[in-house]
């Protein structure tokens, strides 16, 4: 068996007054640690990261996370934002994950303070006197491009489509009916489509609207040299490729 993955870990203390075990709502410790959840996610970006709560210490208002170790350079730049009050740095998601926990700790009086083991980060605190902003709106791209992925769904009343990215990402599709049809011949499959797309700050495809589907096939690089060889008959049957390739670099030569 292989050695488990070494971890992190950092503590989420809610302050406040008469803040107990007893007095937190269970609503709200479930919005806290979605909002939580969130952000570590988003932090990660397109790789998985196993984020668990492990602990809440008996009588105490102290909640107790792990992580994998990989993640401490992203929860010290995630502290150091809250600490200096400058977010620009961080993803736009967990930006977004932040402010919505600062409003629910500003709703209810409470102060956030994330704690980090051995000041592996700065230490931070999010509260009504230090609330976290929501990020500014996407600024927004368009324009013409091509989208590869393999198509999972396709149809419905108004009809799209959905292609899994090779990054874990999936991107939703528009498209006609006549499209809709072609598509599901190829359910499954990795399709390529060209169309319009509009892209977040981040470069991220937030909308696709296909206008073709192109003439592409998946398959393996040894299926693309056959075909090369198959197209191209015996016209490289009597040919030296070593003193071919010595012929062209002869002749690039001064």
């Amino acid at each position: 068996m292989g050695k488990a993955a070494k971890q992190f870990r950092f503590d989420l203390v809610i302050r406040g007054e008469n803040v107990a075990p007893a007095t937190v709502r269970v609503a709200d410790l479930c919005r806290l640690l979605q909002a939580c959840e969130r952000i570590v996610l988003s932090l990660a970006g397109a790789h998985e990261v196993a984020f668990s709560l492990v602990g809440i210490e008996k009588s105490s208002n102290r909640l107790v996370f792990e992580v994998a170790s990989r993640e401490r350079p992203r929860l010290r730049k995630l502290a150091r934002a809250i600490a200096s009050r400058r977010y620009s740095s961080l993803p736009r998601p967990a930006w977004a994950g932040l402010s919505a926990l600062s409003d629910l700790i500003s709703s209810r009086g409470w102060r956030l303070d994330w704690e980090f083991q051995s000041g592996a980060a700065p230490d931070a605190s999010i509260s009504a006197e230090c609330p976290v902003p929501p990020p500014p709106p996407a600024i927004k791209r368009r324009g013409a491009a091509t989208l590869y992925g393999k198509l999972v769904t396709v149809g419905g009343v108004s009809p799209h489509a959905l292609l899994a990215q090779e990054n874990g990402r999936n991107v939703r599709v528009h498209l006609d009916r006549e499209l809709a049809k072609k598509l599901a011949q190829r359910l499954y499959d990795v399709v390529g489509l060209e169309g319009e797309a509009v892209w977040t700050a981040d470069y991220e495809i937030e909308e696709f609207t296909a206008a073709r589907v192109l003439p592409y096939r998946d398959g393996s690089i040894l299926e693309a040299f056959d075909a090369l060889a198959r197209g191209a008959g015996d016209a490289w049957d009597n040919v030296d490729a070593r003193r071919f390739v010595e012929s062209l670099r002869a002749e690039a030569m001064p």
